[in-house]
């Protein structure tokens, strides 16, 4: 390979793998829509979905942690703001 290609592939490579961790979909509560969105600090979980809904119950502990994340990221965050539907993704 040329030098010049190796050293794009490289770059393209590094490139998307500080991309990445920032990015991240969730699925809307109400609706059930997903959205791309920008995350306000890396993390590996990549999908966020609240698994109680609109619901006003407490969640299990099983999605205590789901749950905890998609208000951190989503919610708290406001990630919701920095967020593109994702028309092409219904359930």
């Amino acid at each position: 390979m040329a030098p010049f290609v190796t050293k794009l592939v490289v770059a393209a490579t590094l490139c998307g793998g500080l991309v990445v961790p920032f990015l991240g979909i969730y699925r809307d509560r109400e609706w059930d829509e997903a959205h791309l969105f920008l995350k306000h600090r890396p993390s590996t979980r990549f999908v966020y979905s609240s698994p109680i809904g609109e619901g006003d119950r407490a969640p299990k502990p099983e999605e205590r942690e789901d749950e905890e994340a998609y208000r951190d990221f989503v919610e708290v965050h406001r990630g919701y703001r920095r967020s593109i539907f994702l028309p092409f993704s219904s359930p």
